[in-house]
């Protein structure tokens, strides 16, 4: 098991920029993924009956793109809580205990906070 990396504020901020690109591309992938998802569904039913997946490969050609995103960001060392939202938190040290950083992808720097065990709703500025 990996050890869980903490970040300081100067850190964090200057990971921003490379986070929200890759967060937009993660955000693509998952929309293209969803669509070849819904376009699989479309023809399933034809694929049970005669024994072929027409989109078996393209499927996990998308999956795999999908999981690369996903991974890299996971690599940083943050934690990835909502795609959508761009929603991240960042283990750290706040007033001489573990809480998380956090930062959404409309945020320009991070300059909020919350307790581990607190919702990101709950979030306090720093």
């Amino acid at each position: 098991m990996m050890e869980e990396k903490l970040f300081t504020l100067e850190e964090t901020n200057t990971l921003i920029p490379k986070l929200k690109e890759m967060l937009q591309e993660l955000s693509y992938r998952k929309r293209v993924l969803s669509l070849a998802l819904n376009k699989l569904m479309k023809i399933k039913e034809k694929a049970r009956h005669n024994g072929h997946n027409p989109m078996r490969e393209e499927l996990l050609e998308k999956i795999s793109a999908f999981n690369m995103y996903l991974q890299e960001i996971y690599k940083l060392g943050c934690i990835l809580r909502d795609i959508d939202l761009g929603l991240v938190d960042f283990p750290a040290i706040i007033n001489d205990k573990k809480a998380l950083l956090c930062w959404q992808m409309d945020e320009d720097r991070v300059t909020l906070w919350h307790e581990i065990n607190e919702p990101c709703v709950n979030r306090k500025p720093l």
